[in-house]
């Protein structure tokens, strides 16, 4: 049985809801912790009219954030496609134009 990253979130949070799932330099999120973010930001991706788009993009430094935005995006259903914040815009924006994105989950630091 095949199953999605997702599918694998969900069914350790059920088996392990109170063990560490993500730990960052700051702060540790417990599994319940990390899947109910995760449903939190797929809602608002959801909400915002994400889920017709098919592709996101992620414009992140890595971070506990990016993969808040990776795990979010697929549980609306659409894929992501990641971009380099290091790399020169140009390339940032031609690869975006090309697939067609309309919606990138980034950081106020990009905006």
């Amino acid at each position: 049985m095949d199953l999605s990253l997702i599918d694998i979130l969900d069914e350790a949070t059920s088996k392990h809801a109170d063990k560490l799932a993500v730990k960052t330099e700051v702060d540790s999120y417990s599994y319940l912790e990390f899947q109910n973010s995760t449903v939190n930001f797929s809602r608002q991706l959801l909400i915002s009219g994400c889920a017709d788009a098919g592709l996101i993009g992620v414009y992140f430094e890595r971070s506990f954030e990016m993969v808040l935005g990776i795990f979010g995006i697929l549980r609306t259903g659409c894929a992501y496609v990641p971009a380099d914040p290091n790399n020169p815009q140009k390339r940032t924006s031609t690869l975006y134009k090309n697939l067609n994105i309309k919606y990138v989950v980034t950081s106020q630091q990009f905006k």
